[in-house]
């Protein structure tokens, strides 16, 4: 039984609670949150200890893993200290706010004896999943055009609406684009060029942040990529997603406001064929925390390492810079 110590109890926080209540591996035995009704609202729930800091924790109890939901710029810093204090760790995406912070997470994975993973939860969900693995079979070719949509209402619930700090969330480009750049690596590989444009909508999106963008990217495969991410949808509204693939061979189509989460038609020698996936019951983020628990059972590496993590930010800083300057951005290379 793996004993698990939550560092933040807000909304993904409880999300995180939730999971591990459902899990058979794993107990949740402290959290840490710098409110005490928050710390309150999940110990009292899971019965576990509570804590207002990751050092407070760490001091009176004893833990294998260190979960961290906690506000961007504070993932590197907190992520560190866990590993350095032996604990295998999950962090929820983005990995930092800076690629040097991301930087200094590496080193740490690197001198570390413990696993370590990031929450890009999309990789999870079962029709991304599934679109990866008929992707990856060859079932529409090599993919050339891919457009990808993500978006809902402003979120209002972070705490001093630090979502809507450009300098401390990184705008709809880092907290929800971040989602899109992780799993088109997955199917398309590296990118080499970002190019972006960005609106603001929301009262709540403060000085330059941007709550609705629009991203062109180019792939070191041919691919390209046109994904469109959204904080501007109307709120109290449902969110949206949706992916299209275009490859050599035929094309594939999902999205959440359907019935079927993939729809699609690729040359099966030689005559049209159409195939439909129905979404597994268990929640992506249970499905996400049971592997990362499962890797660290048995030795293995998780599906998200810290390289897909530092790249799936480097992506969303470009996507961020090219909104400012209007200048398409080279990633890619060395980190």
């Amino acid at each position: 039984m793996l004993r698990v110590g939550l560092i933040g109890a807000g909304l993904i926080g409880q999300v995180h609670a939730r999971a591990y209540g459902n899990l058979r591996n794993a107990q949740l035995v402290a959290v840490a949150d710098i409110r005490p009704e928050k710390a309150a609202e999940v110990g009292e729930q899971y019965g576990c200890r509570q804590f207002a800091t990751l050092d407070d924790l760490l001091a009176a109890t004893d833990v294998d893993v260190i979960d961290i939901c906690l506000p961007t710029p504070l993932h590197a810093s907190h992520t560190i200290r866990a590993l350095d204090a032996g604990k295998h760790v999950m962090c929820e995406k983005p990995l930092a706010r800076t690629l040097d912070e991301a930087r200094e997470v590496r080193a740490a994975v690197e001198r570390a004896a413990g696993k370590f993973t990031v929450g890009h939860v999309v990789r999870f969900f079962p029709e991304y999943a599934r679109a990866h693995e008929l992707i990856a079979a060859g079932e529409v070719g090599a993919p050339r055009v891919v457009h990808t949509v993500r978006g809902g209402a402003f979120p209002p619930w972070s705490y001093h609406n630090w979502m809507g700090d450009l300098d401390q969330s990184g705008g709809v480009l880092l907290d929800l684009a971040c989602h899109e750049f992780d799993w088109l690596r997955w199917v398309c590989g590296e990118a080499t060029r970002v190019f972006a444009r960005g609106l603001a909508y929301s009262h709540l999106a403060q000085g330059a942040n941007r709550d609705h963008s629009l991203i062109l990217l180019r792939f070191a495969s041919g691919a390209l990529a046109h994904v469109e991410v959204s904080w501007a949808m109307p709120p109290r509204g449902a969110s949206v997603t949706k992916v299209e693939v275009a490859g050599t061979h035929g094309l594939m189509s999902f999205d959440n406001q359907g019935n079927l989460p993939i729809r699609g038609s690729w040359s099966v020698e030689g005559a049209p064929a159409a195939a439909a996936e129905s979404p597994l019951a268990v929640s992506p983020f249970q499905a996400e925390i049971a592997h990362f628990l499962d890797c660290i059972e048995t030795d293995r590496q998780p599906l998200v390492g810290v390289e897909d993590a530092i790249r799936a930010l480097e992506m969303s800083l470009a996507a961020l810079e090219s909104v400012r300057t209007g200048r398409p951005v080279a990633v890619g290379g060395a980190l």
